[in-house]
C-alpha cells in the first residue's frame, strides 16, 4: 500500500480522542508491529468499527449475542468473529469460544 493509505489507518488516533476508538487503534498498531499486511490491518479496523457501532467492545457477550442475531451473512460474522478476537487479546479479555457459523453451500450439483 501507499505510505498515505497506511496513515489513514492511524488518522483517527489524532482527530478523535475517544477511548474506545484508542482502544481500536491500539489492537490495529499491534497488527502493524508483528507485520500484518495492509490490507489485513484495514479490514480489521472496518469490522471492529462496524461492531462498535451496534456494541460496547469491552462487553464480550453483547458482542456475541449482536453477532449472533444480526442479519448479516454467515461469511461477514466470520470476519467479525476473526477480527474480534484481535481486540479480545490484546485487552485481556476473554469470551467463550466463537460464535458457531454454519455455511450452507449456495451451488447445486
Amino acid at each position: 500500500m501507499k505510505p498515505q493509505q497506511t496513515s489513514y489507518l492511524f488518522q483517527k488516533k489524532n482527530s478523535q480522542s475517544s477511548t474506545k476508538n484508542g482502544k481500536i487503534i491500539e489492537v490495529l498498531w499491534e497488527l502493524k508491529k508483528t507485520g500484518r499486511a495492509e490490507a489485513t490491518i484495514k479490514n480489521i479496523g472496518k469490522a471492529l468499527h462496524a461492531l462498535e457501532k451496534h456494541c460496547n467492545l469491552d462487553n464480550p457477550e453483547a458482542v456475541r449475542t449482536w453477532i449472533a442475531t444480526a442479519d448479516k451473512s454467515d461469511g461477514y460474522k466470520r470476519n467479525l468473529c476473526s477480527s474480534y478476537d484481535h481486540y479480545i487479546r490484546q485487552h485481556g479479555l476473554t469470551w467463550r469460544a466463537r460464535t458457531r457459523i454454519s455455511f450452507k453451500s449456495s451451488l447445486r450439483f
